[in-house]
């Protein structure tokens, strides 16, 4: 009888686990997915450069975290809601995540990164324009601050 209870409880621990493991995965990958037509990374902020080169749109720089719940509520609550992706269609969108590879570290020390989620407009020409306020903002209003940016 004892053994049986064990290998009970040991089924339930695997199960309870795995489930867990499922459950971190699926989310990361919703995540992503939010993102998805977003170049990512420092190789993607070089494609950027060069596409903004070209077309003269101004990028949209996200820096963000895994880890960091206010970035996730902006990804899953503004950035992927079908109003400001219609929005952002007018911007080159980048997500960074600096602490992924040092190129993009690197990045986030340039442009004086100090917390998540950070996001910067930066114009063909003028200034580079830091966004505030965005770890408890509504659509409406990260359109808003982001029209007056420019």
């Amino acid at each position: 009888m004892a053994l049986a209870n064990k290998r009970l409880l040991f089924t339930i621990a695997i199960i309870v686990i795995g489930s867990a493991f499922a459950i971190t995965h699926l989310s990361r990958y919703a995540l992503d997915v939010s993102l998805h037509d977003w170049y990512d990374g420092a190789a993607g902020y070089q494609r950027a450069r060069a596409e903004q080169a070209r077309s003269g749109q101004p990028i949209a720089l996200f820096f963000h975290a895994d880890w960091c719940k206010s970035c996730q509520k902006l990804r899953e609550s503004v950035l992927s809601t079908t109003e400001v992706k219609q929005f952002m269609s007018g911007y080159i969108r980048v997500k960074i995540e600096p602490e992924k590879e040092k190129a993009a570290k690197m990045l986030a020390n340039e442009y004086g990164v100090i917390g998540f989620p950070t996001l910067f407009i930066v114009p063909k020409s003028g200034n580079t324009v830091r966004l505030r306020g965005l770890g408890n903002i509504t659509s409406e209003q990260f359109m808003m601050q982001t029209r007056q940016v420019l």
